[in-house]
């Protein structure tokens, strides 16, 4: 009998039996080589090798990052340079620049006209946290604050004014643009980040340092050490966290470990430094046993909520002027604040310090110790819920915490350093509707 040929659901029946069973066989195939790869990626661990060397000497962009250009100077007499043309303009209108002050290109500038206070950025971004502070410094000069740079403001509380050097009441202020940093490399970026900053310390002006997020401490730190010397700096860090931590992820010099490098590498010694303001889920024990042995002085929150923050402000100052450093350096990572006044930051934290408190406390560090550097560093325009002009809380935060600092430079310049200094004309306007025997009393609940 002849074979009688299949019909044409039969033949469909037979591809799609074949077609599954190809399907399973690769499925397996596949499923037999990840489980292969996932053995070798265990065996082997992190995988360190590359063909390609992080540097590669062959791109012609790889040193311009940090060379300067040739002409920064030029056939330019050195001096200050008035970015604004008219007289007086607010901060609305103009060129940009830090807290609107006039630049400086080179250290002859600095020097030529006598800079007392030298502005700079550091677009540093190397956190292991929300990313975005390398805009930080730009988001400053953008904010749009609206002092006009130049003229008398003087400061509520202690009246002195920082800001007039145009009508020679002020200090000598300047914006020196920002640190070269490499954008693909921080490891490459740490040594001309100190440099840039040595330069400033060099000519006898006090940085005050926009970030970047807080990997800049220890470039920044070690500038000034690198002039003023070794053990003789200390350094007062406000901070939710105590950038101490062994857990880097491998990171030589990261955001979260620049305290303990400046320990170990001898450059400040334990017992000047300050650490002000921490409250997250670290320390741990062994953490603390760490800090302890350095000799490290710890103001945490529970301290603040426990003693107040007036005494903790004044045990501060004192550890400071009996210190055996001469020099006082002040970090700010912006995360010490509560969240709601400084949203725009990496890794906030709530139950902080306020503006009111702090705005105060870098006043009086500036004024009644020898402060000869500070910094304001996780800054991330990215997270701000407002825009990023004036009015935006971080922005205008960190411009007045600039203030401040420079309002307390020019109160030392002008032998005002007695503790919780005020002016008597800052009290009800110089009325003298206040008692005289009625005792000052410093309200920091809010």
């Amino acid at each position: 009998m002849a074979h009688r040929p299949a019909c044409g659901r039969e033949n469909i029946f037979i591809q799609l039996k074949y077609i599954i069973m190809s399907i399973m066989a690769r499925t397996i195939a596949a499923a037999a080589a990840l489980l292969a790869l996932v053995a070798s990626a265990a065996a082997a661990g992190c995988v360190f090798e590359n063909p390609r060397p992080e540097y590669n000497k062959e791109d012609l962009s790889s040193e311009t990052w940090c060379t300067p250009r040739e002409d920064l100077q030029g056939n330019r007499p050195p001096g200050l340079i008035y970015v604004n043309r008219p007289m007086l303009a607010l901060g609305v209108s103009g060129i940009p620049t830090l807290l609107n002050a006039p630049l400086a290109l080179t250290a002859d500038d600095l020097k030529a006209a006598g800079v007392e206070v030298a502005l700079m950025g550091v677009p540093a971004d190397v956190s292991y946290a929300r990313r975005g502070s390398s805009w930080g410094p730009r988001a400053i000069r953008n904010s749009g604050d609206w002092y006009p740079a130049g003229f008398t403001m003087p400061d509520q509380y202690s009246r002195v004014d920082a800001n007039g050097w145009n009508l020679g009441q002020g200090l000598v202020i300047a914006d020196y643009g920002d640190a070269p940093v490499n954008p693909t490399s921080w490891y490459r970026s740490v040594g001309s980040i100190r440099a840039f900053v040595r330069e400033v310390v060099e000519t006898g002006a006090i940085p005050l340092i926009v970030g970047g997020d807080h990997a800049i401490m220890y470039p920044d730190v070690a500038a000034v050490v690198d002039v003023y010397g070794k053990g003789n700096v200390s350094l007062v860090l406000f901070d939710a966290h105590y950038d101490a931590t062994k857990v880097t992820f491998g990171g030589e010099y990261t955001q979260a470990n620049s305290i303990m490098n400046l320990v170990k590498e001898g450059l400040v010694d334990g017992s000047n430094i300050i650490i002000v303001g921490t409250r997250s889920w670290a320390p741990a024990d062994s953490d603390l046993e760490w800090i302890r042995g350095q000799g490290i002085k710890f103001y945490n929150m529970p301290t603040i909520d426990a003693y107040g923050w007036e005494q903790v402000s004044n045990w501060i100052i004192k550890d400071l002027q009996e210190s055996s450093a001469e020099n006082v350096y002040v970090t700010i990572d912006l995360d010490v604040f509560e969240h709601i006044y400084a949203p725009a930051t990496g890794t906030p934290e709530p139950n902080g310090l306020t503006p009111k408190q702090m705005l105060n406390m870098v006043r009086r560090l500036a004024a009644e110790t020898n402060m000869v550097g500070a910094e304001v560093a996780e800054i991330n325009p990215l997270l701000e819920p407002a825009s990023s002009v004036a009015g935006s809380p971080t922005t205008q935060l960190v411009n007045y915490l600039l203030r401040q600092m420079a309002t307390g430079i020019k109160m030392r310049k002008d032998g005002l350093t007695e503790p919780w200094y005020i002016n008597s004309t800052a009290i009800d306007g110089g009325q003298g509707q206040i008692p005289k025997d009625t005792k000052r009393q410093f309200d920091f609940s809010t």
